[in-house]
């Protein structure tokens, strides 16, 4: 059985479908410069928090 869909119908369908298609690509893309708009940063340097030694120290062994 065959459907008539109507122009408006037609064109919200494209329209959502377009939002929709673009969305995903710019999440995928552009995933850093979006989650910067919301103050969210990169992380691209990991800071190691060790204690490092004393040169002067005398090593024992």
């Amino acid at each position: 059985m065959k459907t008539i869909i109507d122009w408006s119908g037609y064109a919200k369908m494209m329209m959502l479908l377009t939002v929709l298609y673009y969305l995903i690509i710019g999440v995928k893309f552009f995933k850093y410069e979006i989650l910067q708009l919301f103050g969210i940063r990169k992380v691209t340097e990991v800071k190691k928090s060790f204690a490092q030694p004393d040169p002067k120290e005398p090593v024992e062994g």
